[in-house]
């Protein structure tokens, strides 16, 4: 039987690409100012997972370049995801946040991962059902959110080559002060904290939060 020990993260993220984190032009890339300090601190406390409609191979490529040194040790971006979702896994209503739970229960199942059960299902009318309370998506398109699961994304601007941007910033700062909440209030769940505190965060980034009009 595999024991898992106690979980130090305090939840799943899941990350866009394109726009989000960096933007691509003319076979040059522009990463979003900080990323690598977004990304080296959310990897501490959090599991991560790609969620993304490119491709694989274009996906991949990029990440491979995101680079650090940890410990003497360097660390590929690549590396650092729990998980990876490509163009085949999004669907024609958006990024369905199930289907990032189903694979990484299905990845635990195998033991390729440690993630907790309780992240993954919880009890409903003596149930398991998956469990969307400790998930969220960050993309830079808002119509990636499904309706039912529009409390679990955290919008984010369009980057293109902005040297001054400063949303990861924001945003980073914002999910610490989860961390700081949830040391109080252990029952605090990543998907309550957006719902009550994410009209904050979108005065800073100036997001119209919303689901756009078809």
């Amino acid at each position: 039987m595999f024991i898992y020990m106690k979980s130090d993260k305090f939840g799943i993220i899941c990350l866009d690409l394109d726009e989000t984190l960096f933007h691509t032009k003319n076979h040059c890339i522009y990463f979003r100012p900080k990323l690598i300090n977004f990304l080296k601190y959310l990897n501490k406390y959090f599991y991560l997972v790609v969620y993304t409609a490119a491709t694989k191979q274009y996906a991949d490529s990029i990440l491979s370049k995101i680079k650090w040194n940890d410990k003497k040790e360097e660390v590929i971006a690549k590396d650092i995801f729990a998980l990876k979702l490509y163009r085949s896994a999004v669907t024609s209503n958006g990024k369905d946040l199930r289907i990032v739970l189903k694979r990484l229960l299905n990845n635990r199942l195998n033991k390729l991962n440690d993630i907790p059960k309780n992240f993954l299902v919880k009890k409903h009318k003596n149930k398991n059902v998956l469990n969307l309370d400790n998930i969220i998506l960050i993309d830079n398109l808002v119509h990636n959110f499904l309706d039912d699961q529009f409390f679990n994304g955290i919008p984010i601007k369009d980057f293109i080559k902005n040297k001054k941007d400063q949303h990861l910033v924001i945003i980073l700062d914002f999910i610490k002060r989860y961390l700081k909440q949830i040391k109080k209030k252990s029952n605090v769940t990543l998907k309550s904290y957006l719902y009550n505190n994410l009209y904050k965060i979108n005065d800073s980034l100036k997001i119209e939060y919303h689901k756009p009009q078809c």
